[in-house]
């Protein structure tokens, strides 16, 4: 009796381990690989800007980023002289004056010293110009030291979603209906 226990026991573990093994063969057989689709954002923007002569006429961002994303530039400005010895051009500690210029007031908004494209730009895609075409910026020469002014543009880019971020970062309101929101005003 005892060997019976022991031999059905033996058939029975047998049994589980040839059934497992088949089983587990099976789902191996039957399952595809399946590739990890996931693109990470990437938020980024590069400004494009014309120069003639001494007048910056146009301004815009294009979207470089692979997902939609608002836009806002500041404007530093500054004096340089080229050094007559090294021929490389120095950065001077002369007091410049605000730029005074008028800007496209339909789709950028100033808020302090930036300035905020309105509405979220999509990947690849270029704001509209900053500047109006009858009013560059002049970039002033003093004929006495030789410096000029220099005025150079930083652009920076966020990603649109979720909006609560974006009023987070750059403490400002977006609003509007799904499709059409804006960046409006700065928060209290």
């Amino acid at each position: 009796m005892k060997n019976l226990k022991i031999l059905s026991v033996l058939l029975l573990a047998t049994a589980l381990v040839v059934l497992t093994s088949s089983v587990g063969a099976y789902m191996r057989k039957q399952t595809p690989t399946v590739e990890n689709a996931f693109v990470p954002a990437e938020v980024s923007c590069e400004v494009d800007e014309e120069v003639n002569q001494n007048q910056k006429t146009s301004i815009t961002v294009k979207n470089t980023g692979n997902i939609e994303a608002y836009l806002r530039l500041r404007l530093v400005t500054y004096w340089v002289v080229e050094n007559e010895l090294t021929g490389e051009m120095e950065i001077l500690s002369k007091a410049s004056k605000p730029l005074d210029f008028k800007f496209n007031k339909t789709d950028w908004l100033k808020l302090g010293d930036t300035y905020y494209y309105k509405a979220p730009v999509a990947p690849e895609g270029v704001t509209s110009d900053l500047l109006i075409k009858e009013n560059p910026i002049i970039l002033e020469k003093n004929p006495v030291d030789g410096s000029y002014q220099v005025v150079e543009v930083f652009a920076e880019a966020i990603q649109s979603l979720p909006e609560e971020a974006v009023e987070a970062a750059w403490n400002v309101n977006v609003v509007g209906e799904e499709g059409s929101k804006t960046i409006e005003s700065i928060q209290p």
